[in-house]
């Protein structure tokens, strides 16, 4: 069995097995080193050279106490994999996949250089900003589509295809929720709509009720739509109001 051990001693292995001792109940004969390297995270300067793509540890060593490395191999390795097929199969679309790729490697290092920075500081982990809570009762009885799109790199059928999304406040691409293409919330609410009649326009998708309150509550919360409730979204020159 291998263990991982986390401690502030970096060079006296004495000292290591002191605490292996202590806290595993073991003898100094029952195990022994296998490799000592940095707790702190590493990463490629370059994920991408050529045609050769760094995938998990390669790309990105997250901290042990992390307990990412796993997921992260594995999602890297399906994300190499995209970009590859893409740069053999579509080169129309190839500097869209290596950018994909270059941006999810980076995003995901970002996110844990933040989080490891929190632990250090005794600081909350870093959440996205306090947002509105849209409950059943709070729901706008007017909402319009103000997301902002973008054209750029997403994973399809297992390519890297340029497509239209909507880039979120945090900075995040998003185009589907589930199978629901959010993109259809802005040919339903280009104009101000009642939230009744979008409702309505959802259930002729075949989807429930609770799942639509539930998915324009996620528009709402990431400004994907807004409420046309408050005084001044009519001289905004969207156009008439659905009653």
């Amino acid at each position: 069995m291998t263990v991982g051990v986390v401690s502030p001693y970096q060079t006296n292995f004495e000292q290591v097995q002191e605490l292996i001792q202590e806290n595993l109940c073991l003898k100094a004969t029952q195990f022994h080193l296998v490799e000592r390297r940095p707790v702190s995270p590493q990463w490629a300067q370059a994920p991408i050279q050529g045609r050769r793509l760094a995938v998990g540890d390669a790309a990105l060593a997250y901290s042990p106490i992390a307990g990412q490395g796993i997921r992260f191999a594995l999602s890297s390795a399906l994300a190499a994999a995209a970009v590859v097929r893409t740069w053999r199969d579509s080169p129309a679309d190839a500097n869209y996949a290596t950018q994909y790729y270059l941006e999810l490697v980076n995003a995901e290092k970002l996110r844990h250089l933040s989080n490891i920075n929190s632990l250090s500081s005794n600081q909350p982990l870093a959440t996205n900003p306090a947002k509105p809570s849209f409950n059943n009762t709070a729901l706008p009885s007017r909402v319009y589509y103000t997301g902002q799109t973008k054209m750029t790199g997403l994973y399809i059928n297992g390519l890297i295809k340029c497509t239209e999304a909507i880039a979120l406040p945090d900075g995040d691409i998003v185009r589907w929720l589930g199978n629901f293409d959010l993109l259809t919330m802005r040919d339903y609410c280009t104009k101000p709509l009642a939230t009744t009649s979008l409702i309505e326009q959802l259930h002729q998708q075949q989807i429930g009720e609770s799942e639509a309150l539930y998915l324009i509550r996620w528009c709402l919360e990431r400004n994907i739509i807004s409420t046309a409730d408050i005084k001044g979204n009519w001289e905004l020159g969207i156009g008439t109001t659905d009653n």
